[in-house]
């Protein structure tokens, strides 16, 4: 009798074992974007604040930039990040959300207000893959903070990508379209990355700083209906240096998100880009008047919460 439960327990080890094993052999096999989802599903873990295929974030960071992109396969695109001094916030952000990693981190170009907190951020929350506009040398920054930044990226991300030709990033069902500057110069903000972000018929166009120059050069090389979005983050805050009349003809937002900060020194946005949005009666919606702005992209839709 003895020995025939002492079997018995053994059989039952012996199975135990063989179906862990198994559980670890499958699991091996799955995206662990697949186990984000099933944890999400299961109530596991915190479901992330989307209820959408693709979820595009305007943080607010005061005078700066900052745009999340999330999709319901969670996938994480975080595109600049303000100031040193509003890194917290973004972290904070990102944790409210369970974004415990970035897929893609991409810096539209290396000014503070727009990659200042990068750093901060992804040695919190870590980033795979961080992608940036190609730079010359004379435009390329020379202090300690792009130095450790670009040294940190190369040591703790899997890839560091310096983009001079256009690329497609296909995600699980939505795409991203980076659209480095045409020419090289001096001025960063002329060397600023623009990225398009699509799921079906709803899609946004994130500028960094794109002066009117850069935009003119964009059209010239590309077809201007490449950059017809329903959502357009206005270049440069809204200044008068961007959003040129031909930019906004090519582009035919329905409406175009401004990231300023609230009384900031730089009186941005300017009237003369409020009269050329308002004149097309373009919806307007600025950072330092509604704090985050956020859209959630479905089948056929586009709902600002």
């Amino acid at each position: 009798m003895s020995k025939r439960t002492v079997n018995t327990k053994n059989k039952k080890m012996l199975i135990a074992a063989v179906v862990l094993v198994a559980i670890v052999a499958i699991s091996a096999l799955i995206p662990e974007s697949a186990w984000n989802s099933i944890f999400v599903k299961t109530g596991l873990a915190p479901k992330p604040y989307v209820s959408a295929p693709m979820t595009v974030h305007f943080v607010d960071v005061g005078q700066g930039d900052c745009t999340l992109i999330t999709t319901d396969k969670c996938e994480t695109i975080l595109i600049d990040s303000g100031e040193e001094i509003k890194a917290q916030n973004v972290i904070n952000y990102l944790k409210n959300l369970s974004v415990n990693e970035l897929d893609y981190c991409i810096v539209t170009h290396p000014h503070s207000d727009h990659y200042g907190g990068m750093l901060k951020i992804i040695s919190e929350v870590p980033a795979k893959r961080v992608i940036m506009p190609k730079l010359g040398g004379e435009s390329t920054p020379a202090d300690s903070y792009y130095e450790n930044f670009i040294s940190y990226v190369k040591n703790n991300c899997k890839g560091l990508y310096f983009i001079s030709s256009y690329q497609k990033i296909n995600l699980s069902e939505a795409e991203l379209e980076l659209y480095p500057p045409v020419s090289q110069d001096d001025e960063l903000n002329e060397m600023s990355l623009v990225v398009k972000a699509s799921y079906k018929d709803g899609s946004f166009l994130i500028t960094g700083d794109c002066s009117e120059n850069e935009e003119k050069e964009l059209i010239g090389k590309y077809s201007a209906d490449e950059f017809n979005v329903n959502v357009l983050k206005a270049g440069h805050h809204g200044s008068k240096t961007s959003s040129s009349e031909e930019w906004l003809d090519a582009v035919k937002p329905d409406i175009c998100v401004i990231t300023a900060g609230k009384y900031n020194s730089y009186d941005l946005p300017h009237e003369e880009t409020i009269e050329k949005l308002e004149k097309r009666k373009i919806k307007i919606l600025r950072t330092d008047i509604c704090g985050n702005i956020v859209f959630d992209c479905d089948e056929d839709t586009i709902t600002m919460r």
